[in-house]
């Protein structure tokens, strides 16, 4: 009985480019993202964190922001109210479209074990134009289409260097040029060169 032929692994290629495509629809959905985050107005950008935590259907501790008004304390709505710092060390301020309304002193109040759905429907209804996704839609379609652009030209680059891994190329040795085009790569020193047969 005959022996069977070994059998050989192919080598193969990484999908790098198709990996390169990953990362650049990454990297143009977050530059999209924090184009559109630095140009949101103060409560969108403030609500922002509670936002996503909220949609985690648990009772949680949110802070929202209300201002004094002469029939009591409102939630703010931009553009009341104007958030200046960072989260550890933030300083309210009210707009002049408050101060026109007669509202003033803005300030924090903590909510503890909040319903979810009741701060959701505020901010959807009163901070948001829907929802914080809808307010970053274009980022989302930003990355969609630079991943669907470039991700079948990475797939084709990672199949040409399957190919090659596969047939291999040629490093060194002769090749087999036509007159014209050797002509053209190789450059004489003007001296001929006579074989006797």
């Amino acid at each position: 009985m005959l022996n069977s032929a070994p059998r050989v692994v192919w080598p193969r290629a990484y999908p790098l480019y198709a990996l390169i495509a990953l990362l650049f629809a990454g990297a143009a959905f977050a530059a999209s993202v924090w184009y559109q985050a630095s140009r949101l107005p103060d409560l969108q950008k403030f609500y922002a964190g509670t936002y996503l935590w909220l949609q985690i259907p648990l009772k949680q501790n949110v802070t929202v922001i209300e201002v004094h008004t002469p029939r009591g304390p409102l939630l703010a709505v931009d553009p009341w109210v104007r958030v200046e710092g960072k989260s550890d060390a933030q300083h309210l301020f009210i707009t002049r479209d408050g101060m026109a309304l007669g509202y003033d002193a803005p300030f924090l109040v903590p909510i503890r074990k909040a319903e979810p759905a009741r701060i959701l429907k505020f901010l959807r209804e009163s901070i948001y134009p829907g929802s914080l996704f809808s307010v970053f839609s274009f980022s989302l379609w930003m990355g969609g289409f630079t991943f669907v652009l470039l991700l079948p030209a990475g797939i084709y680059l990672d199949w040409r260097h399957e190919q090659i891994a596969r047939h291999g190329v040629q490093i060194r040795g002769p090749r087999l040029l036509s007159p014209r085009a050797a002509a053209k790569q190789i450059q004489g020193d003007g001296i001929a060169l006579f074989l006797k047969k």
